[in-house]
């Protein structure tokens, strides 16, 4: 399944389904490939075509987190979890934060009815923007978002890796099989 095809709320709603696209992100990435903020900041700038497709605001949102001195070079992954921008993101990771994020929220998993409605309060803008529930809202709201971006650049990372590893002539992989068939051919 397509994450870009899958509604923010069937996300919020279905815990399996989110575990199963938080899995697929990982499914072809080895463990000891696992990004870190720092790995995804590298690839993802310096390769910023294959990423264009993709709101990347979540790398750099969670750079400046680090950076503050508030944080001690630490960032809140999907809010919940503070880990340094050189600790990999593990699928673990994931589920662990997407885990906590439903135990301190347990009101999200309510129907859809009222999810739509609280999101028609907040984009009519009926909520003083200074109160509490419309921060708490817009909030939670942004944090959905960025965990659903930082998946979607977790798989494109992996495929991007996957295809730099095995790449003809250059990937590490492909030159490793070379040899060995060159070793057992010869």
């Amino acid at each position: 399944m397509n994450i870009r095809k899958v509604d923010k709320i069937i996300l919020i709603n279905n815990k399996d389904l989110f575990m199963d696209i938080i899995k697929n992100a990982y499914v072809l990435l080895p463990d000891d490939l696992n990004p870190s903020l720092a790995d995804l900041e590298n690839e993802v700038f310096n390769n910023i075509s294959k990423f264009s497709d993709i709101n990347i605001a979540v790398i750099e949102a969670y750079l400046c987190e680090c950076q503050s001195k508030y944080t001690q070079g630490r960032y809140l992954l999907y809010g919940e979890i503070p880990i340094s921008k050189d600790i990999p993101i593990t699928e673990d990771l994931m589920i662990k934060a997407y885990s906590y994020k439903q135990l301190n929220y347990p009101e999200r998993t309510q129907s859809e009815e009222v999810l739509m409605e609280v999101r028609k309060i907040v984009k009519n803008y009926k909520l003083n923007k200074k109160s509490g529930l419309y921060n708490e809202i817009w909030g939670v709201e942004k944090q959905d978002s960025f965990f659903s971006n930082l998946i979607k650049i977790i798989k494109r990372y992996s495929d991007f890796i996957i295809e730099k590893k095995y790449a003809p002539e250059t990937g590490t992989e492909y030159l490793d099989a070379k040899e060995r068939w060159y070793e057992n051919n010869l």
